[in-house]
């Protein structure tokens, strides 16, 4: 049975093959490149500071990252779709600046 769908198999891969190669590839390279641009903003603006907080960590921002979820789930059941839009934005910026914290304390 597996030999008869094999060919259908095929066919799926390839057309998942164009799609990434083609589709996704092009955004992923603009991705690395804007995020390689915010990473070395964001830390040579920690490195520059004259003191960071130390309660000022990537577990913090998580935490925090965390604590936007129940407001966002609320925002979201009463449709409120611009602040809910402005909470996941910060939230997946919180993801990147949570990597860039931790490396900037672990330098430290």
């Amino acid at each position: 049975m597996n030999s008869a769908l094999q060919p259908i198999f095929d066919i799926i891969d390839g057309i998942v093959e164009l799609y990434l190669q083609f589709i996704i590839k092009p955004f992923l390279e603009f991705h690395d490149i804007f995020y390689a641009s915010l990473n070395k903003f964001f830390r040579s603006q920690l490195d520059n500071a004259s003191r960071v907080p130390e309660w000022f960590t990537a577990n913090f921002i998580t935490y925090l990252r965390t604590a936007l979820v129940f407001p966002t789930l609320i925002m979201l059941s009463w449709k409120w779709w611009v602040p809910v839009s402005i909470m996941i934005i910060s939230v997946d910026f919180g993801d990147f600046l949570d990597g860039v914290v931790a490396r900037y304390w672990i330098d430290m």
